[in-house]
């Protein structure tokens, strides 16, 4: 596995956000996603926070209401 300082480890983190959406697996925590990535957990929820002021797990929450949300509205359907 390849060594990646806290920045590219968070370019990595949106990567598998954004694109691989990671987050529509409900058991998926952002602890999971670190020892994926080989990331120190902790450096990367600090940077987290002064980026974005949230931490991994607030955001793949985030992210994942807003999927809820989104298929809501787009089908009328009420979701947990």
């Amino acid at each position: 596995m390849k060594k990646r300082n806290t920045s590219e480890q968070y370019n990595l983190f949106s990567v598998l956000l954004l694109e691989e959406k990671v987050y529509l697996d409900p058991t998926l925590t952002f602890s999971d996603v670190c020892r994926w990535m080989g990331a120190d957990e902790r450096a990367l929820s600090t940077m987290m926070a002064m980026e974005l002021g949230t931490d991994g797990d607030s955001l793949m929450r985030s992210y994942r209401e807003g999927e809820l949300s989104r298929l809501r509205e787009k089908y009328d359907i009420d979701i947990l």
